[in-house]
């Protein structure tokens, strides 16, 4: 009488250990306790297989039904294909899941660090510099004209113009940095 191992016994046949598992489940293997017996086992195998070559061609089938993941013979064909749609359909909402709160997290990380900004504080910011410029470029044509109108050369009204222009980006620029001064005192 030969012991050995599961493993061992699984790599004699060429099998996987899970097919010995299922083995000893159907009552096709022997166990010496957590031992195999390998002439019994080897012998009641051999027995239990059938000779005829009708069953042996249904284990081919069976094997390659379970290898293929063909709908089992009691399922209809329709209702196996909505269970793997239905499987497809629960993976990829899992994934997304997963990949939404990873961003969830990512961004929670980003603003304790302070590389984000909460979106009221943005919009408020934007609204601000929108103001100050729309107000500076309305009245920028009366503003320049009682300068720009007695000047007798180009050179003379591109300099006046570009003086203005640097006039309008100096006090956007002061009007941003006061308000980053606001938001960092409070």
């Amino acid at each position: 009488m030969t012991t050995e191992s599961r493993a061992d016994f699984a790599r004699r046949l060429g099998w996987n250990r899970s097919s010995v598992t299922r083995a000893v489940q159907d009552g096709r293997v022997v166990l010496i306790g957590d031992l195999v017996d390998v002439d019994a086992s080897l012998a009641k195998i051999e027995a239990m297989a059938s000779p005829s070559a009708h069953h042996r061609a249904h284990v081919l089938q069976l094997e390659e039904a379970r290898t293929a993941k063909q709908p089992p013979a009691d399922l209809p064909p329709e209702l196996f294909e909505g269970i793997e749609q239905l499987n497809l359909r629960l993976k990829r909402a899992e994934a997304n899941k997963r990949e939404h709160e990873a961003d969830m997290a990512r961004m929670a990380r980003e603003t304790m660090a302070g590389n984000l900004i909460a979106r009221e504080d943005v919009e408020f910011a934007l609204d601000d510099l929108g103001a100050t410029l729309r107000g500076l470029m309305e009245n920028l044509a009366d503003r320049l004209a009682p300068v720009v109108h007695p000047l007798q050369s180009i050179e003379e009204t591109h300099a006046a113009l570009s003086e203005a222009a640097q006039d309008v980006l100096q006090t956007v620029h002061d009007q941003l940095q006061r308000k980053a001064q606001e938001r960092k005192a409070a």
